[in-house]
């Protein structure tokens, strides 16, 4: 049997992995790079091996790691994609062969096409999962994009998790990446930010960190209300919704739509790179008007994000949802794991293929 690393390993994006073995073969993700200039990069899968997989999970809803599922039905791909309900929800397309995560796998654990899954929540977005597999006499666990240290979002701790090989999220690499340390820091220059700012604007996925956010601000007593575009607003409104993917339900009654923004607060806008011309827009406004940016994901070479950064209209701080290597470290010492594969990152390049 052996793993072959489609994308998502010595970059940041195209998470895709192939799993040939000796009976079916198995997808997990299948997503896209943003390349500097704006070119699109897809998984590197042979025709061969898109005609012969059988099945594709999918561990959430971010495009680097599902927007290159039209891409491969368009390819030949005739298998099901496993997902749960709200990643379905969340991806911006229609899914052929859609199958519920919830219904093949109630209680964590089923089999489906004569794969044993065990899933759990990944700490990452609503609808996040991490996933052990088990079929041809081996047992492969994946991460997705890990986060145990959370505001809102439940995670079910990856401890006591045996495999053969495990693919574990190191999107962090070589920084040492504190958790708390992060948050007082990005409060601290918060609190510095609104002494000469209004309104400070954070580009953010359309799910996921805007929840987590709002309830860290909140927790720490600044004064500000919560402004989201369109998508953020949508997500908002979801929560009452997510049930057993939150810690708690928070409270959103000072959270409004940006075209309201008037007293002191945080405008979220769903685009991290902010390349979208609908969400571009909304920063360019809200720059004339005084605001100034604070991105806290990772910033695409190219990027108007970036162009705002060089332009010192905003500027970086990171609130950390996935792990750092001192972390991927730290959670191959609470499993037994044979062999471990970082992915999300720069930092580390592994080999494309690998026997296990």
């Amino acid at each position: 049997m052996q793993l072959y690393i489609a994308g998502g390993c010595g970059e940041h994006g195209r998470n895709c992995f192939y799993i040939q073995g000796d009976t079916k073969n198995v997808m997990i993700d299948c997503g896209v790079i943003v390349e500097e200039g704006g070119n699109i990069g897809y998984p590197e899968l042979s025709d061969e091996q898109i005609e012969n997989c059988e099945l594709v999970l999918i561990t959430h809803s971010h495009g680097d790691h599902v927007d290159a599922l039209p891409w491969l039905f368009e390819r030949g791909y005739k298998g099901d994609v496993v997902a749960s309900k709200f990643t379905f929800e969340q991806i911006p397309f229609d899914v052929n062969n859609a199958v519920n995560l919830e219904d093949i796998c109630p209680d964590g654990k089923g089999e489906y096409k004569g794969i044993d899954i065990t899933w759990g929540r990944s700490g990452h977005c609503v609808g996040g999962v991490w996933y052990k597999l088990e079929f041809d006499e081996k047992v492969m666990f994946f991460s997705g994009d890990y986060c145990f240290d959370t505001q809102v979002y439940a995670c079910d701790e990856i401890i006591g998790k045996k495999a053969d090989i495990a693919v574990i999220d190191c999107a962090y690499g070589k920084k040492k990446i504190d958790y708390q340390e992060s948050c007082f820091n990005l409060i601290k220059r918060m609190r510095e930010l609104f002494k000469k700012h209004k309104i400070i604007f954070m580009p953010v996925p359309k799910h996921g960190r805007s929840i987590e956010l709002m309830e860290l601000v909140t927790k720490n007593g600044l004064t500000a209300y919560f402004y989201g575009d369109e998508h953020i607003m949508h997500e908002i409104e979801s929560i009452k919704n997510y049930g057993a993917w939150l810690k708690f339900i928070p409270n959103t009654d000072k959270f409004l739509p940006h075209t309201n923004e008037g007293e002191q607060g945080i405008v979220f806008i769903s685009d991290s790179q902010l390349n979208k011309p609908m969400q571009q827009a909304i920063a360019k406004d809200l720059i004339d008007k005084g605001a100034y940016g604070l991105m806290t994901g990772t910033v695409d070479k190219g990027s108007f994000s970036e162009n705002l950064i060089n332009q010192g209209k905003m500027e970086y701080f990171c609130y950390p949802i996935h792990l750092s290597n001192i972390q991927y470290n730290s959670l191959k010492n609470k499993n037994v794991f044979a062999c471990t594969v970082a992915y999300h990152t720069e930092d580390f390049k592994p080999p494309n293929t690998i026997k296990f």
